[in-house]
């Protein structure tokens, strides 16, 4: 079905309005674009991972329902960092350097991907058949399958078949418009090597995602090799179709974690030049975790204007961070609580006295206190009537927690704050 992709952007951001408000809408419109539609996903881009997570952890749940009116079908959306959607942005950003090894930045939380797509590329014994790369966006996932195949290219003989989520539902989908596809699927079985960037990206289209479970079992059984990379676990991925869930049980599974403060700085340092100062590179390393992508993007609003103060780096930083400082609402917190409790809004809402309901409920009132800085009557108000007295004493509580209900409490912190990376 053909959709003009503009009419539904229009409708969509007319629903986000009225069911968001003027300043949850502002951020929404700033720092998203419209990537694909089809009959099942409405797919996003976001200019950074900062943003890409705020709006899942904070607003996907609008976002879907008012893409379901929008388009009057059951579409399931899905958000992607993709810089080049933003003109400026994408002027701001560094020069892109070629994917290869040499130009991969190694560190503590990379290091055993980096291994990995090494010993993959290099094949031979003891090298994995069957390799996943996962990591949220912007962590440099797809710069290892990219060096893997600059790798690979240097031997012709190789024959290796590359192909990202969206090149492949393409394909895919165009082989049955065509009545090709076996001659699609013949082609891709044949292949002495499989690379397949950013797997989740088939989520929505069954067909495609059948398609890549029946090329995967061919390579299987001819004993051909296949790298993917995908942002999460293939156990994790919402609406990944069990048969190929299945087929992605491959023989080595690596993560890339969200940069330390040594790894930032040094993916930094290969991009500043010689004159910006260490104490610059310390400040964004040090305040911007979420992912490489966004410490350049703070990098490159610092070289805009010289010169390069630790200052600017604060200014520079805090802009970025505090795009977010807007419209968080007690429902945000609410939800977060109830997911991470495994309780339900309404639970929590209730006069339900379950363990988990009521902490989730006190998490609640601590939150709302610390990240809004409601008075205690309020919040009280908000939860059913509840007596300022009963908030004070779980904020006072709460305020002194350690062990797990305190690395709880940070964790929602994490992703309800503004300045959380």
């Amino acid at each position: 079905m053909a959709w003009a992709l503009d009419r539904i952007w229009s409708r969509l951001n007319q629903e986000l309005f009225r069911s968001l408000g003027a300043d949850r809408y502002s951020l929404w419109i700033h720092h998203a674009r419209p990537a694909t539609l089809d009959e099942e996903l409405f797919a996003f881009h976001f200019a950074s991972t900062h943003a890409k997570d705020k709006v899942e952890s904070l607003l996907k749940d609008a976002v879907t329902a008012a893409a379901q009116r929008a388009t009057n079908r059951n579409v399931r959306v899905h958000f992607t960092v993709e810089g080049e959607s933003f003109p400026d942005a994408a002027e701001a950003a560094a020069p892109a350097r070629e994917p290869s090894f040499a130009t991969f930045v190694p560190g503590a939380g990379n290091r055993a991907a980096l291994s990995a797509a090494r010993s993959f590329a290099r094949g031979g014994p003891g090298a994995p058949h069957t390799l996943l790369i996962h990591a949220p966006s912007g962590l440099g996932r797809s710069h290892l399958l990219r060096a893997i195949h600059a790798e690979l290219a240097k031997k012709p003989e190789a024959g290796v078949l590359f192909f990202t989520g969206e090149q492949f539902r393409r394909h895919s989908r165009e082989a049955q418009l065509r009545d090709r596809r076996e001659a699609f699927l013949k082609k891709c079985r044949r292949a002495p090597i499989l690379l397949f960037d950013d797997v989740h990206l088939l989520c929505g289209r069954e067909d495609a995602q059948l398609d890549l479970a029946d090329v995967l079992a061919s390579l299987a059984g001819r004993g051909a090799r296949a790298a993917l990379t995908s942002e999460k676990l293939p156990r994790q991925i919402e609406g990944l179709h069990r048969t190929l869930r299945a087929r992605l049980r491959v023989e080595l599974e690596v993560s890339i974690d969200r940069p330390d403060v040594p790894s930032g700085k040094a993916f930094l340092r290969t991009i500043a030049s010689s004159s910006v100062p260490e104490s610059v590179l310390d400040y964004i390393a040090a305040h911007v975790r979420s992912s490489h992508t966004d410490q350049m993007h703070c990098l490159s609003e610092v070289l805009r204007q010289p010169p390069f103060t630790l200052a600017s780096a604060r200014s520079a930083v805090a802009e970025f961070l505090n795009q977010w400082s807007l419209g968080l609402c007690f429902e945000d917190i609410v939800r977060a609580a109830a997911a991470d409790f495994g309780v339900t809004v309404t639970d929590i809402y209730s006069l339900e006295r379950s363990r988990d309901a009521a902490e989730a409920r006190q998490a609640c009132f601590y939150l709302a206190r610390k990240l809004m800085g409601r008075p205690f009557a309020q919040i009280g108000d908000h939860f059913g009537g509840r007596d300022h007295s009963t908030v004070h004493e779980a904020c006072r509580k709460l305020a002194s927690a350690r062990g797990e209900a305190r690395e709880r409490l940070r964790r929602l912190e994490e992703r309800l704050q503004p300045n959380a990376g």
